[in-house]
């Protein structure tokens, strides 16, 4: 797995004026849904007005639609491998259905990318989970592959997990090769994925807090599967909520968290490894799992090891 390659430029609202995001929101007129309603900032009073609390919070949109920036990172991919060559397969991966009036915008990236030769694939329907899908894929298949995690959000919807961060755009790529020579910086160690079932969705919505001992038995699991101690891995989890990362750290010796306050969907995980300061992981700590995580859809990982440089 190569290096991951970022957008992060944020402000704190983005017009939109396609007819998808129009008819949308006269749908969530229609059931009286007040999208303001949801933009709670966390460090502020709970008896402020959403539309206080929505000038104190962190800012959640991309100047643009996220696919109109994907030639900035193809630039960055470039740069960083001057010998790269055309994938087999683009993925694109994406928690949050983009209302836009292109025509598709997977297609959209496809062609600002001139990767005329490489067939595009989406991975949705999976929640944040998406990514884990599309590397099973890259498994398969045996090709080189560039992933898009995207993320346009229209409104920030409400959760049910305790202090949920709001969800905010997201777009990321990196490249995925057979071979760990190939222009890799990360070698996939293994992978895992939990989807909920009926059972275990009804009990995570009726108690919320039961996310986390699901979490808790996959990551034990994932650790088994390695035959791997807490102490030596590092883990980077999903930005659900403070409650969430709090359970995470009284657990586990070595998780890297930042100070960010939303979450970027099926890019979240991806996000933190990009800044992960690699001079200050822990000497007993050599190993990453990427933990993916959605109370809708399931808990899903990636056991990373640093390739030498």
């Amino acid at each position: 797995m190569s290096e991951v390659h970022l957008y992060e430029q944020y402000q704190h609202e983005r017009n939109l004026s396609n007819v998808e995001t129009t008819l949308y929101a006269e749908i969530l007129h229609q059931y009286a849904f007040d999208a303001q309603d949801s933009r709670k900032d966390l460090t502020s009073d709970t008896n402020s007005s959403p539309s206080d609390s929505t000038a104190t919070a962190a800012p959640l949109y991309f100047p643009h639609e996220p696919c109109e920036h994907i030639p900035s990172l193809h630039s960055k991919m470039k740069q960083a491998q001057a010998s790269i060559a055309s994938p087999h397969y683009l993925i694109c991966c994406y928690a949050a259905y983009p209302l836009t009036d292109k025509l598709n915008a997977l297609l959209y990236m496809h062609k600002q990318m001139k990767s005329h030769k490489t067939t595009p694939l989406s991975f949705s329907d999976s929640g944040n989970l998406s990514p884990l899908i599309a590397l099973h894929f890259a498994e398969k298949v045996q090709q080189n592959i560039w992933m898009i995690c995207m993320e346009q959000i229209t409104t920030t919807e409400p959760s049910y997990f305790p202090q949920a961060y709001p969800k905010a755009d997201a777009l990321s790529l990196l490249q995925f090769t057979p071979n760990v020579g190939d222009g890799a910086a990360w070698q996939v160690l293994y992978y895992g994925l939990e989807q909920w079932d009926h059972t275990t969705l009804c009990e995570i919505r009726n108690e919320p807090s039961t996310l986390f001992t699901h979490t808790s038995s996959f990551i034990t699991d994932m650790l088994a599967k390695g035959n791997l101690e807490k102490q030596q891995v590092t883990i980077i989890p999903q930005t659900l909520s403070p409650v969430f990362t709090s359970d995470l750290t009284s657990l586990y010796p070595h998780v890297y968290t930042t100070s960010a306050s939303i979450n970027r969907g099926t890019a979240d995980p991806l996000y933190h490894l990009a800044t992960l300061p690699l001079p200050d992981l822990p000497t007993d700590s050599n190993i990453l799992l990427l933990l993916f995580v959605d109370e809708h859809f399931g808990v899903g990982g990636m056991m990373l090891r640093r390739v030498n440089d």
